[in-house]
């Protein structure tokens, strides 16, 4: 009983150190990947297409994607959307669109 007892001792230390080991190296990994992160792009930072394509969008699609995110209220957007559409109607292209919008 003895003999058979110590082998199983011994080979669940040889299986613990092994997922030790396992665990050190992955560890290791993860140590360096975030060293690593400073140099690459967040993902909370807008991506280069993404910052393009709202810099061609046009004053009411502006006007639309602000609305569809929450950012105005019923009231804003409509009145903002009727500015937006008499200025057009009456040529006043001269302002930014950013000012249309404020």
């Amino acid at each position: 009983m003895g003999s058979g007892s110590n082998l199983h001792t011994l080979l669940f230390l040889l299986a613990g150190l092994a997922l030790l080991a396992v665990a050190w190296c992955l560890t290791l990994g993860v140590v360096r990947q975030a060293n690593e992160a400073p140099n690459t792009v967040p993902l909370t930072e807008p991506r280069a297409d993404a910052v393009s394509e709202s810099s061609t969008e046009t004053p009411i699609e502006t006007l639309r994607r602000r609305y569809a995110e929450g950012e105005l209220s019923d009231d804003a957007f409509q009145r903002q959307l009727d500015n937006l559409l008499e200025s057009e109607s009456l040529g006043q292209d001269e302002r930014e669109p950013a000012q249309m919008l404020e």
